[in-house]
């Protein structure tokens, strides 16, 4: 991935809503979203050789199970970053806000096995 391109297309991108925004509104969310979108892909179908060496080093961790919930996580937070922002781009603040509590409730939920067998670790330590 050329850093360099990519960001030259989000200025070039940028420029163009803030451009169609005073004449036509509804193409300059048009470009937002469909500009976005392509970055984001961009960005994930670059980060390929990351996530295998992520899974590489998780196969060779006995407890995997922490770094599929760190790497889970992670995702969910990327992802619900990419639309609050989306959602706050269009103006909808309220709806952001929501979408980014929706994000904290999945990553609490997703470790709540985690923060059990730890609870557990610490009353047989208390109980030694």
């Amino acid at each position: 991935m050329n850093l360099f391109s990519v960001l030259g297309f989000a200025v070039v991108s940028a420029a163009l809503a803030i451009l169609l925004k005073q004449y036509k509104p509804e193409f300059a969310m048009a470009v937002s979203l469909i500009s976005g979108a392509f970055i984001f892909l961009t960005v994930i179908v670059n980060m390929t050789p990351a996530f295998d060496t992520l899974k590489e080093l998780a196969g060779r961790i006995e407890g995997n199970q922490y770094v599929n919930v760190i790497i889970k996580s992670l995702g969910i937070c990327y992802v619900t970053s990419l639309a609050a922002d989306t959602c706050k781009d269009a103006g909808q603040t309220a709806i952001a806000t929501k979408v980014e509590l929706a994000g904290k409730v999945s990553v609490l939920i997703l470790s709540l096995p985690l923060f059990n067998n730890l609870l557990s670790i610490v009353l047989n330590l208390v109980q030694l």
